[in-house]
């Protein structure tokens, strides 16, 4: 039981909890998302307030959803990941497995992590749950599969590394994301 409440650490950001994201997230979204500027008048304010509201109740029940999903397939490819059969291959795939999954689910990465990402972090998710089934069952491919990501790996990390947020560099966010396909197309491609 620790076990597994040492897995589920404060994901909120900035220290704050998960609860106050997705409320921040919801919000963005009922509020601002079709919004085409953000009011600069009390009249305006009332406006999206008013267009916005019926919205945000469902706007954060589905988020709420949607980061349950995503929680629960993180922790238990976390518990899985310890599970592994104790070989230099596993050793390599798991310590490749846990940077992965520190890049899904991190304190803050429900604000950081762009709408249409979000929504597919199940996917990526399941993806992690087909590669950890493949190696249970001795998959030998793994070890040049992970190679043959290595370098664009690094060249994230190394960018990441120069900059505070990658909210500001749209390129990056979009790289930063198809690194996460390419994870697919090279460990669970009947994922699509």
């Amino acid at each position: 039981k620790n076990k597994v409440l040492n897995l589920t650490p404060d994901l909120g950001s900035g220290g704050g909890d998960l609860s106050s994201d997705l409320v921040h997230v919801a919000a963005l979204k009922a509020f601002l998302e079709d919004s085409k500027q953000t009011p600069r008048d009390e009249d305006g304010f009332r406006r999206l307030l008013a267009t916005g509201l019926p919205g945000f109740v469902p706007a954060g029940t589905a988020l709420a959803d949607l980061v349950a999903a995503i929680l629960q397939h993180w922790r238990k490819a976390r518990l899985r990941i310890d599970e592994l059969p104790d070989t230099a291959a596993t050793a390599y795939a798991a310590e490749d497995l846990r940077y992965q999954l520190g890049g899904l689910v991190y304190p803050g990465f429900l604000l950081d992590t762009p709408t249409e990402w979000l929504g597919q972090c199940p996917r990526f998710l399941q993806a992690v749950h087909l590669r950890l089934d493949k190696l249970a069952a001795g998959d030998a491919r793994d070890v040049a599969l992970t190679n043959s990501l290595a370098p664009f790996q690094a060249r994230l990390r190394e960018r990441l590394q120069q900059t505070n947020s990658i909210r500001q560099l749209p390129s990056l966010t979009l790289y930063r994301w198809m690194v996460e396909e390419c994870r697919v197309s090279l460990f669970a491609q009947t994922l699509g």
